[in-house]
């Protein structure tokens, strides 16, 4: 072959390899040729600068756009107002729960004695002056709460009746919440019951051996009576929310076992007897403890009750100040005008 020849020949050979389409690696499987790179993601071959899961993502994202029905969770901001009421006999208990997202925001009536029913709901002629305060603490704040109605919580307004406890409550929207310790404001009294141990000291009448017979042996049985002093036992009545005492027609009236009544004649009573006037159960923050005050309650302009409620359920203008003279802000311990023994939070 002649040398011009064969130089033509390599010409043409490169020419043609030249022009051949190169090979198409998108989509295959990872490791690539030279003038491609693996996508990490899908382990495919692509070329540089694309991206080998763009298409399949781009569709992926679109289902994202389903969650913009999320939405439509703003539907639970409609909790409108709802009022709801529930009856207990006495010992049991009855429980309020609001509709979903909404919270108990008020009691408008709650009433421990002889109320009336949800279809007339009212108090009676035994009502515990306590009943509204007591059920808000329990409930206020609350998507759900349960109320026992029992003495331990309202105190006994009418000894001796059967009672019934009514609460009438509003629910609407609200952050949770409620109070902290205890609601119960019918302990402190109840818990003299505790004195019944003094029945121990019955024991004493086993000194009655010592008369049995002359013999001083017999005497010294006697000191089997000593058991008696297990009375002390009633001591426990003090376990109450209240202890100290209380002004009462100008003497002391011990919170152990009895509270002091104003009515025609200042007297103390029983904690298991009724009044018919204003009961005094403290007449100030040294008869309550834990987290409680002394609190006045009010019908009209008249001064009903002083008993021990949580201190988030008293308004400042209502703190029985006694001796203490402690007041909020803006406030000062005055006398009250009509049981000018007793002192009040006022302007």
């Amino acid at each position: 072959m002649s040398p011009l020849r064969a130089v033509a020949l390599a010409a043409f050979a490169a020419l043609v390899g030249c022009s051949v389409d190169a090979v198409d690696l998108g989509g295959k499987s990872c490791p690539c040729a030279d003038g491609w790179i693996c996508d990490a993601s899908t382990q495919r071959c692509v070329r540089p600068g694309a991206s080998g899961g763009g298409g399949s993502g781009g569709a992926a994202g679109s289902g994202g756009s389903a969650g913009s029905g999320g939405s439509a969770g703003g539907g639970g901001s409609a909790g409108t107002d709802a009022t709801l009421c529930q009856t207990a006999a006495e010992y049991a208990s009855l429980t309020l729960t609001c509709p979903s997202g909404t919270v108990i925001t008020g009691v408008s009536l709650a009433s421990y004695g002889t109320p009336g029913s949800c279809a007339d709901p009212k108090t009676g002629s035994c009502h515990a002056a306590s009943s509204k305060t007591v059920a808000a603490c329990f409930c206020l704040g609350k998507a759900s709460c349960t109320v026992g109605a029992t003495n331990a919580n309202f105190g006994d307004p009418c000894v001796g009746l059967a009672k019934n406890l009514l609460v009438v409550a509003t629910c609407g929207a609200g952050g949770a919440g409620g109070s902290g310790g205890s609601c119960a404001v019918g302990t402190g009294g109840t818990g003299a019951t505790g004195g019944t141990g003094a029945t121990g000291g019955t024991g004493a009448t086993g000194g009655t051996g010592a008369t049995g017979g002359t013999g001083a042996t017999g005497g010294t049985g006697a000191t089997g009576g000593s058991g008696g002093t297990g009375g002390s036992g009633a001591t426990g009545g003090s376990g109450g929310t209240t202890g100290g005492s209380v002004v009462c027609g100008g003497s002391p009236c011990a919170l152990n076992g009895s509270y002091c009544c104003l009515a025609s004649i200042d007297a103390c009573q029983s904690s298991s007897a009724a009044c018919s006037g204003v009961t005094v159960k403290c007449d100030g923050p040294e008869d309550c403890s834990g987290n409680q005050s002394c609190c006045a309650t009010f019908v009209g302009n008249q001064v009903d009750s002083m008993t021990c409620v949580h201190t988030s359920q008293c308004d400042t203008d209502k703190t029985v100040c006694g001796g203490t003279g402690s007041c909020a802000g803006g406030l000062t311990c005055k006398p009250l005008a009509a049981h000018p023994a007793y002192k009040l939070c006022q302007p």
